[in-house]
This record gives structure tokens, C-alpha cells and sequence, in this order.
């Protein structure tokens, strides 16, 4: 009766063990796993971070050839190890600054114009809302405007969501990004622009139909002059009378490619990655080249 008592005794005694070892054990996987996931994440984080400054340093070294060249805007694509990596360059002083054309409309027009831009297929994808000037500062118009753009991201914009699927994409047209900007200069190179940039651009100086129809004549074309800007627009300028026009379209117009961007998506078919590398930023009061990311 003894030796059975014993034997119950052991057993239950394996019994605890074999449960203290269980949970143990358990626990120890558990520890791996979340190791192994923080170290593939870790992993990830660093292919990723090549990828960009890889990609990064090759279009750096082309950034002069590239704004010098007949493009406003360059794409292309390449395998870096797992990973399919989509790069698409483009001269920020080739869009429509957005925070150059809030300055001088009012609210209302700024508004419209951004209405008429995305009925004429220039936002296709997003849903654009003048009233988020501002609002990552916390800060009212008045409070904001002297120390900050109205517009420091395209999530102020649009919804993150719809902003995050149009960076993805990489359309062999131009879409809503190769047409506005919120870090160019101010100025527009209209050898590199669209019509739809450069007639929405226009409407700081000119009125709509005015400002569309140079922007059908100018665009694709190098204006580096009054000179050269008077003798693209000979004919247009006969009906006009108005030689303030012409002052405010010299003040918007340039050669140059000051502001440039790199957007670099990463796709390892598990998750996608967007940065937005902004080089030379203008007019932004934050100084120097950063970068936004999705």
C-alpha cells in the first residue's frame, strides 16, 4: 500500500515537472520566435535602408545630367537582391508649388483651382481638400503663416491611405505627384513642365483661360529671357494689354532644376515601402535635404 502511495507521490511529482518544463519551454519559444521575427524586421529594416541609400548615391551622381536634360521627370526600376526597387526622379521646379499659390489666392479661388486641376485629370487618384492647410502645426493661418508652409505633406492634402497607394504606383504617364509640389522653389521650369502644372502655376498672376493658354504654348519649351518669353507668347500677347502679366510671368518662370526629389518604392513581396527623398528643399524654413516616408 506504501509502494502504491510512493508511486502516486512520483507520478504526480514527473507530472509538476513535466508541466514546469512545458510552460518553460513554451516560454523559451516564444522568445525565439519574437527574436527571430525582431531580427528578420531588423533584417528587413536594413535591405530597405540600402536600397535607398544605394539608390539614393546612384541618382545623386546623375542629378546635374538629369536637370539639365529634356525630362522633368525620370523613372526606372531594378532587382536589388530580393527586392524590386522603383525610382523615379523628378525637377520639383517643373510642378506646381502649392504653397506658392496658397500665398496669393484667397482661400476660396485656391480652393476652385485645386477643383479645376482634379476635373481636368491632373490629381487622378486623389481626393484634394484645400482646408488641410496648416493643420499638422496645431496652429491657426495667422499664428502659422509667417513661420511655416500651409502645406509640409501630402497627407494634409488628400488621405494617407489615398496618398500612400498613388506613391506606389509608378505610371508610365505623369501622375498627381509629377504635377504638384510643396518644396519647389516657387518658380516653374516650363521646358520640364506639363500644361496642367504650368496653367494651374499661372493662376498666381493670370486668369484661367489666360493661364491655360500659356501653358499650351510654353510648355516644352527653354524660356530663359523676357526676350525668349515674348517671342514664345507674339501672338497671344496681341490681344493682351495688360504688361503686368508679363512681370508676373517672368517672376514665376526658370531655366533651372533648384528642388529635386527622389522617390524610391521598395517591393519584397511581403510588404511595400515608399520614401520621398527631397533634395534642396526651398522655401520650407526646416534648411537642408530630408525625407518623408510611407
Amino acid at each position: 500500500m506504501r509502494q502504491t502511495r510512493d508511486q502516486g507521490f512520483v507520478l504526480l511529482l514527473v507530472l509538476a515537472v513535466l508541466a514546469v518544463l512545458g510552460t518553460a519551454l513554451a516560454s523559451l519559444a516564444l522568445r525565439v520566435h519574437t527574436q527571430q521575427q525582431a531580427a528578420a524586421l531588423d533584417l528587413h529594416r536594413l535591405q530597405r535602408d540600402l536600397a535607398v541609400r544605394s539608390a539614393d548615391e546612384a541618382i545623386l551622381a546623375q542629378r546635374d545630367r538629369l536637370a539639365a536634360g529634356p525630362a522633368g521627370v525620370v523613372a526606372g526600376r531594378a532587382l536589388l537582391g530580393d527586392q524590386l526597387v522603383q525610382l523615379r526622379w523628378a525637377n520639383e521646379d517643373a510642378k506646381a508649388n502649392l504653397n506658392s499659390l496658397q500665398k496669393v489666392l484667397s482661400e476660396e479661388v485656391f480652393a476652385r483651382e485645386l477643383d479645376r486641376f482634379a476635373e481636368a485629370g491632373g490629381a487622378e487618384g486623389l481626393s484634394l481638400d484645400a482646408d488641410g492647410a496648416y493643420k499638422d502645426f496645431g496652429l491657426t493661418a495667422s499664428g502659422a503663416q509667417a513661420r511655416w508652409p500651409a502645406f509640409a505633406s501630402f497627407d494634409q492634402l488628400s488621405e494617407r491611405e489615398e496618398v500612400q497607394r498613388v506613391m506606389r504606383e509608378s505610371p508610365p504617364t505623369l501622375g498627381p505627384f509629377d504635377r504638384l509640389t510643396l518644396w519647389g522653389s516657387g518658380k516653374i521650369n516650363p521646358r520640364h513642365a506639363d500644361p496642367l502644372a504650368l496653367g494651374l502655376a499661372f493662376r498666381a498672376h493670370l486668369p484661367p483661360r489666360e493661364a491655360d493658354e500659356v501653358a499650351l504654348v510654353l510648355s516644352g519649351q527653354a524660356v530663359s529671357s523676357r526676350e525668349s518669353l515674348q517671342e514664345a507668347l507674339a501672338e497671344l500677347l496681341e490681344g493682351w494689354d495688360n504688361p503686368q502679366m508679363i512681370e508676373g510671368l517672368e517672376t514665376l518662370l526658370t531655366s533651372a532644376a533648384q528642388t529635386t526629389s527622389l522617390r524610391i518604392v521598395i517591393d519584397d513581396g511581403r510588404r511595400t515601402d515608399v520614401v520621398l527623398r527631397v533634395q534642396n528643399p526651398q522655401g520650407n524654413r526646416r534648411g537642408g535635404d530630408y525625407e518623408l516616408r510611407w
